[in-house]
């Protein structure tokens, strides 16, 4: 079953997929092995993007995981999210970035 959750705005061209406690923790330090405060930063490391495989966001140990920056086909805009659930349980998000 495919079910539309709602919709994400996007105001930089990109989409992050992650757990937000790892990036916003009550005044503590990321958990984000490159720690970003200053948005010129962030155009930086979007500078690096490979549109065709996006950027992996990793741990401060070093591991795979954080998260994914993808960017989107037409830049910014507001993008459609669907939670796709099979017969089984299983779940899959799907954003619509066309």
């Amino acid at each position: 079953m495919k079910q539309k959750i709602g919709v994400c705005g996007v105001d930089a061209g990109l989409l992050m997929v992650g757990d937000p406690c790892y990036f916003w923790r009550n005044g503590e330090e990321s958990a984000a092995e490159e720690s970003i405060k200053e948005w010129p930063e962030v155009c930086d490391k979007i500078k690096e993007l490979d549109k065709n495989s996006g950027y992996q966001l990793n741990f401060k140990m070093g591991h795979a995981g954080l998260g994914v920056i993808v960017e989107t086909t037409y830049g910014d805009g507001v993008y459609p999210v669907f939670l796709e659930t099979t017969e089984k349980g299983k779940r899959r998000l799907v954003v619509e970035l066309d």
